[in-house]
């Protein structure tokens, strides 16, 4: 039983820190209001309302798969991703950030929904290759240089 919630906790802890980081960049990507804190470090407390309603529901992001034959482009909306997350966060706290007895009496499952469901927001935003669509040459949307990520919008939506 303890190896199971070692294990829990570790994908809980470090699927964490990518999402602190993969928020940290979407909100910086569109100028979103985080709180301010000395040390400029950020919570998914922070990070996660930050993200507003119109600017969730037009977040999108094309996941471009280039062959001879040419590209492939599967659209990724992030809306239900980052609301399945904020719902989940809670578990990263218990788990993963600040360990208490309470982690002995949530499933394997929570765990493993939020550490997929960061593996999906980050799939979706970062290419191992080309990195983080942070260019914005085309006029309508960030891209990374490899041109294998798209992220809608350009602008956040007032």
């Amino acid at each position: 039983m303890h190896l199971v919630n070692c294990h829990r906790n570790s994908i809980v802890a470090k699927a964490g820190v990518i999402l602190e980081e993969a928020l940290d960049f979407l909100t910086l990507q569109y100028g979103c209001s985080v709180p301010r804190r000395h040390g400029g470090s950020y919570t998914l407390g922070d990070l996660l309302p930050s993200i507003s309603c119109k600017l969730r529901s037009a977040l999108k992001s094309e996941v471009v798969q280039k062959s001879e034959t040419g590209e492939t482009v599967t659209s990724v909306g992030l809306k239900p991703i980052l609301d399945s997350l904020q719902e989940i966060a809670q578990t990263r706290n218990i788990l993963g950030a600040h360990f208490n007895v309470l982690s002995y009496d949530l499933l394997e499952g929570d765990a493993l929904a939020f550490g997929e469901g960061v593996l999906q927001l980050s799939e979706a935003l970062v290419c191992p290759e080309y990195g983080w669509p942070a260019r914005d040459k085309s006029g309508s949307y960030w891209d990374n240089s490899g041109g294998t990520r798209r992220l809608h919008p350009l602008k956040k939506p007032s």
